[in-house]
């Protein structure tokens, strides 16, 4: 694996098989590989047309099939994917919209006062794409409309995506660091510093019959690469989990495989899961 792109074109060998799943609310969605290769495809072509070659663009919202579709789309024949921290306050992520020069943010409805704002006082940001709604705002539009709009350019022949090419020493995401010892700071990732990691987890598992659920931020490095480009590289299921109230239900319903975790997180579900195996099991804990 070289870059990112080669994951995109693996999964052509996939169809129609499952891809990822979202719980939104009670509704479970489910997402093919063709319908996330169509729309990676379509939203990389929309921004073309709209002059994004070569721009950075920030993304800012809570785990969800439309991250990995924004991410992939942009790395892989558009500019830079620019992740950031959706736990930071309103001023630490607009100060890291303009530290990362991003000239269109994508971000979930909880963050739209933040972009509306930071888009009123950063002139170079000029686009914000709500992933999960639609606004009265000419600055903002909605993922799906983009998709729809790459969509009809590819039928109408566009190909300026389709036939993008990347090399494993392009510049892919900047990730900034927690700034937990000082001020965050911005880490550029290539292509092949994603695709190497991804080598290094497949030669410590077992690949068959392997489905993993999604915790952790998909702005953490260790979530995305570890676990997310890991599982489609692989053509896993991927179970996006909705919230961490929800996780020990979600893991129940989903009977996922493997997850990516952190001691933080670990502390945080023993308790639940203590209780669990008290009930099932006869031996003490």
């Amino acid at each position: 694996l070289q870059t990112l792109r080669m994951i995109l074109e693996r999964m052509e060998n996939y169809g129609e098989r499952l891809c990822m799943v979202e719980k939104h609310k009670d509704k479970i969605i489910e997402h093919s590989v063709k319908d996330f290769r169509e729309d990676v495809y379509a939203l990389g072509t929309a921004l073309l047309s709209m002059g994004y070659k070569g721009k950075h663009i920030a993304i800012c919202s809570e785990n969800s099939y439309y991250w990995v579709v924004t991410f992939f789309a942009v790395a892989c024949g558009v500019g830079i994917s620019v992740p950031v921290d959706k736990e930071l306050t309103d001023e630490e992520i607009s100060a890291l919209f303009t530290k990362a020069d991003a000239q269109a943010v994508f971000f979930s409805r909880t963050y739209y006062k933040t972009v509306q704002k930071h888009m009123a006082a950063d002139e170079r940001c000029k686009l914000g794409v709500c992933l999960n709604k639609e606004y009265d705002d000419e600055n903002i539009t909605t993922i799906e409309k983009l998709i729809e709009k790459g969509k009809q350019l590819i039928k109408n022949g566009d190909r300026a995506y389709l036939d993008a090419t990347v090399d494993k020493d392009d510049l892919a995401a900047i990730v900034f660091t927690s700034g937990t010892t000082g001020a965050n700071k911005g880490v550029m990732l290539s292509h092949y510093n994603f695709s190497v990691t991804v080598d290094g987890v497949l030669e410590t598992i077992d690949p068959d019959q392997y489905s993993s659920i999604s915790l952790l931020p998909m702005n953490h490095v260790y979530e995305f690469t570890c676990n997310i480009l890991t599982a489609l590289y692989m053509n896993c299921v991927i179970y996006v989990n909705d919230s961490l109230k929800n996780f020990m239900a979600n893991v129940q319903l989903f009977k996922p495989d493997a997850f990516a975790i952190v001691p933080l997180v670990i502390d945080t579900l023993w308790p639940c899961a203590k209780t669990q195996l008290r009930r099932k099991t006869r031996f003490r804990i």
